[in-house]
Formats: structure tokens, sequence, C-alpha cells
């Protein structure tokens, strides 16, 4: 069960979510940020997405990370298995001061819950084409 539930990133309290100690931000990109296999947030999640940045301030830059102006983590095992190395990612850091937000109860917020980092769903997606249902 996630921790909270939202329509989009739209409808997360990036402010209060930093005041209640979260001091990390993952997210699903496919259809929580972007379209899926796209490189550009959603047009409509922009200023979300800039509120997110100036609450969270980002810091690193690649290919993705570059378009999206965040550091994008590659894990080797599969959602929601992954949690040991997104931990990792943040320096070993208490796993309650990081939110995971996906678009899908069985990994993304599975792997928050199994790893005690605070889930949040993102209960509608922004588009069905190029989607891997099966993920």
């Amino acid at each position: 069960m996630p921790h909270l539930a939202v329509a989009d990133i739209r409808a997360i309290p990036f402010a209060k979510l930093r005041q209640s100690g979260i001091e990390y931000m993952v997210f699903d990109k496919d259809n929580c940020l972007t379209a899926p296999y796209l490189d550009v947030v959603h047009t409509e999640f922009l200023p979300a997405w800039e509120n997110c940045l100036d609450v969270f301030s980002p810091k690193q830059s690649r290919a993705v990370e570059a378009a999206l102006g965040v550091r994008v983590l590659r894990h080797a095992v599969k959602k929601p298995g992954c949690g040991p190395e997104v931990i990792e990612a943040f320096g070993n850091v208490c796993p309650g001061k990081i939110a995971v937000v996906g678009d899908r109860l069985m990994t993304d917020v599975a792997l928050a819950n199994f790893n005690g980092m605070m889930g949040i769903w993102t209960r509608d997606i922004i588009t069905t084409k190029g989607d891997n249902a099966a993920a």
C-alpha cells in the first residue's frame, strides 16, 4: 500500500514532504515524469517538476539527467529488489528519508514498502502508447 496516492506529480506536496523529513526523491521516469521512453518532462508536469527541483535541489546530470535536470539511478536489480542499490546511491542514509514515486504498485510502491521508504503512487498515467504493460 502506498503512503500517499495522488493523481499525478502535480498533487505531491513536495515542501511538506521535505518538512516531514524526506530528503531524497526517487522517481520512476516513464508515466510519472515523461511519456514512456521519452526524455523530456511531460509539459503539464513542468511546474510541479520545477517545484520538486526547487525543494530538493539536484546537482548532477548526463543524457536523460541533462534533459530532466537530475541524476538517474541505474539499478542492476529490477524493482522491487533494488532497494539496497537505492539506499547506497544516497550514501546509505536512513531509508525513511527517501520517497519513491511511481505508477506501479507491484514494483515502485513495493520497492518503497520492502525497504522502509515512503511510497507515493501516481494513479493516472500519461499514456499507454509505448508503455510496457507487463512491467
